[in-house]
Order: structure tokens, then sequence, then C-alpha cells
């Protein structure tokens, strides 16, 4: 089976600044969504992923090409959608999309057929014959994504997608996005600082921060655990060692005697009282959360934080 992407011990930066050091990185395909605070470093491993950086170490690998022999190659089974304004704006949506087909090894003809067929997929069908400069934002997100999919790719690259478009524009962008991922079984990587996108779209969910991968267990969190707020009355720390010999997990740092705490979907919530009862400590408090991304995303933040201090 073909790994898309496989970065193996890789360092990226620019100048005198280093962004990734020592990172590795491997992806199978489905739908992942990068995630983290912005300067986190999710646009620099885009950029190495299309052969735009290369790394000062290590190696890189997409769709079975290695960096930089294959980088050619490659970019034909890539497609890509940038951030920001990317369109040529004298050129109407099929005159542009055809172009960038071609550009991407389709002969002509096919190219403007790819081209209307893409942009009706997308929504711009009626409207093909406009030149871009003239759409509106959430318009010029649809050809975007045209022209990321026009030559059939392996994988496509999406540097937010939905930037800058308005709630019903957002929502019509990701309905096109998961049908991509998850009807048409094209493999994306999500860029985003949007937890919320990722949460509806993702398999798999990457945390970066400060030029980390954090964690690739975001989405196996919001599945398989259930918190509970936690109060109790007795021993914290020896309440605490009873936890962990049954199999659970503080979500966030405690604080005082009020605990947020992650079960198990093996586990029922009962076991709280018995880890209470077995380390001479009472539960005064015991209240299902609901954990959303951003949640554990700050939290495994503040946990990093503490870790690097």
């Amino acid at each position: 089976m073909l790994v898309l992407v496989e970065a193996e011990n890789v360092t990226l930066g620019y100048r005198n600044k280093t962004v990734f050091e020592g990172v590795t990185f491997h992806f199978a395909g489905g739908v992942a969504g990068l995630v983290g605070p912005n300067g986190a470093g999710k646009t620099t491993l885009i950029k190495s992923l299309l052969g735009f950086l290369r790394p000062r170490s290590g190696t890189i690998k997409v769709c079975g090409y290695e960096f930089p022999a294959g980088v050619r190659a490659a970019r034909s089974r890539i497609g890509y959608l940038p951030e920001g304004e990317a369109l040529i704006p004298e050129l109407t949506a099929v005159e542009l999309v055809s172009y960038l087909a071609e550009l991407s090894g389709l002969p002509s003809r096919e190219a403007t057929e790819r081209a209307h067929t893409v942009l009706s997929y997308v929504g711009v069908g009626d409207l093909r014959y406009r030149k871009v400069d003239t759409y509106s934002a959430g318009m010029k997100q649809r050809v975007k994504l045209a022209q990321a999919i026009v030559h059939d790719p392996l994988l496509v690259l999406l540097d937010e997608p939905t930037d800058g478009l308005d709630p019903t524009g957002r929502v019509e962008m990701l309905e096109l996005l998961k049908d991509l991922g998850h009807s048409k079984g094209i493999n994306l990587i999500i860029c985003t600082h949007l937890l919320d996108d990722v949460e509806f779209l993702a398999d798999e969910i990457i945390l970066i921060n400060e030029g980390q991968i954090v964690s690739r267990k975001l989405r196996e969190r919001l599945v398989s655990n259930r918190l509970y707020d936690v109060r109790i009355r007795g021993d914290l720390e020896r309440f605490l060692v009873g936890m962990e010999k049954n199999s659970l997990s503080l979500a966030a740092p405690a604080e005082g005697l009020s605990l947020r705490i992650a079960i198990p979907d093996t586990l029922e919530p009962a076991i709280v009282f018995r880890v209470a009862q077995d380390t001479g400590c009472v539960v005064t408090r015991l209240e299902p959360v609901v954990e959303t991304a951003a949640d554990i995303v700050l939290g495994i933040l503040r946990e990093n934080k503490h870790a690097n201090l």
C-alpha cells in the first residue's frame, strides 16, 4: 500500500530561523486536519510537501516520489488550494482551470472538458465564463478548489479552505470537502486554525505547536473518552493513584479537589465511586461534560507547555 506522505527526521526553516526540527510525519490516506496556533508551522509543512521548501536535513517522499529529485513528478499527483488570493484575474474560471489542468499534465482538450466538469461540481458552472476578479470571496474559493482537483490528483493539500467565507459559504465549502473526502475517496490534508472545520471533516486530527507534532490522537480522544467534572473530599494523591490503577486520567490539571476526568467508553461512570471508596474518599459531584476539539487542543497545549518548563 502506497504511503502518500513520508517525512523522516525532517528539519525545516527560513534563513536563520528553524521552524521544524527532527520531525517525522506519515500520512497513509483519508482526510487529515493540521491544526495549531498561528505561527505553529502548519503552512511551512505544507510548503515542504509541495517541494517549495527544501529540508535542511531528513527526507521527504510524497505520492511515492522522493524529494528533491521527484518533486516535478509528485506535483502531477498533488492538488493544492493555497491561502489568500492566488487567481489570475484576467481569466475566466474555465480558462483558468483549463490552463492549470494543462500545467498538471492533461492534454488541452481533456483539460477543457475536465474544467467544465469540476466547475459544475463546485457550483460555478453557470458563471464559468465570467472573469474571476468579478467573483465573490466564496466563488473564488470554489474556483481554487476546482483547479486543485481538475487533474484527478492522488492527494489534495488545502491551506485554510474556508478563509474569508461567510457562514453560508463556509458550510457549503465544508460540505464539498466532506463529499470529496468521504464519498469520492480523495485523500485530503487540510491546514486550518478553525477546529470546528477539522472536527467536522477529518478522520485524523494532527496538532502542531512550535514546530513539533504535539499529538495525532485528537480524533481518538473525541470519540473514545467521556469527560466528567468530579469533586471529591479526601486525600487527592490517593485518589489520583486509584484513578491510574483503574485506567482513568485527568483531562486537565486538577484545581484543588475539583477534577476533570476522562473515562474510556469501555467503563461506566460508576467507576469513579469505586475509586473513591477504595481510596477513602467521597465523591460530592459527578457531571458529564461535552468536550469539543477546542477543549482538547487547549488542554494538550497547556500540558505541553508545563512539560517543557
